[in-house]
């Protein structure tokens, strides 16, 4: 009986014909997080078109039957099978957005140091002798100094992961796009930054949270709590650029 085939076989392919079944992958958007699943299984990571459909209202029924019957009504494009994101790529993902992560913990430190009183500070000090307005201009100062750092290093992680994507799928990246995503997770930095900055309180309280101490001469390290919360806010909403486009 060898020339009919065998259940494994069988099975396999009633399984792969499933897994393609345009029914199938819809009725995953019904519930979370089902779309992400038929968006990378079916559209072969189409994860760019229709972003409004990741607002949480989409997840669940009955607004989840909008993404379904977009689905099942040819709405979506669907992409070339050599596009969808694999292992090797997620693997990448990780890599660089644990190694940003651990860059922007240390931003606040870096500004710190470079407004301290025998560096930047010294210009401040300078032409600004009274108390509350020199305190004033440093934090402001600080804060600028940090956003600044913050947005190239997002630029430079972000057109990475952008270059990587475009060349997988044979286009151009678009320049004014990734200038324009990165200011989504510096905004996020930066609101982290301003109240800590501005606000001593929560500073303090950030620090007697995780109770950390410093040897006298090294206060810079003071700022690591604040730079913990910031790198995961921008992290977070860093991910937002996952869903650029590129140009074609």
């Amino acid at each position: 009986m060898g020339f009919l085939p065998s259940i494994k076989s069988i099975i396999n392919k009633l399984i792969k014909k499933v897994l393609s079944s345009k029914v199938f992958n819809a009725a995953f958007c019904l519930f979370i997080p089902g779309q992400l699943f038929a968006r990378h299984n079916y559209l072969n990571s189409n994860y760019t078109q229709h972003k409004f459909l990741y607002l949480p209202f989409f997840w669940f029924p009955p607004l989840s039957l909008i993404p379904f019957i977009m689905l099942l009504s040819g709405k979506f494009r669907k992409y070339p099978r050599n596009q969808r994101i694999t292992l090797i790529d997620i693997f990448a993902w990780l890599l660089i957005s644990i190694f940003s992560f651990g860059v922007m913990v240390f931003v606040p430190m870096m500004a710190d140091l470079l407004m301290s009183d025998d560096r930047l500070g010294r210009l401040v000090d300078t032409y600004l002798p009274e108390f509350f307005a020199n305190t004033i201009a440093k934090a402001a100062a600080r804060t600028l100094l940090a956003v600044l750092i913050i947005y190239i290093f997002t630029l430079i992680f972000e057109s990475i992961k952008y270059h990587k994507k475009c060349r997988k799928k044979g286009q151009k990246i678009s320049v004014a796009k990734l200038f324009k995503a990165s200011l989504i997770p510096t905004a996020a930095a930066t609101f982290i930054i301003c109240a800590t900055s501005f606000f001593t309180p929560l500073r303090d309280l950030l620090i007697s949270i995780i109770g950390i101490t410093v040897p006298d001469g090294a206060e810079y390290l003071l700022n690591i709590p604040t730079g913990i919360i910031m790198a995961a806010f921008w992290l977070f909403f860093s991910q937002y650029n996952n869903f650029l486009s590129c140009s074609r």
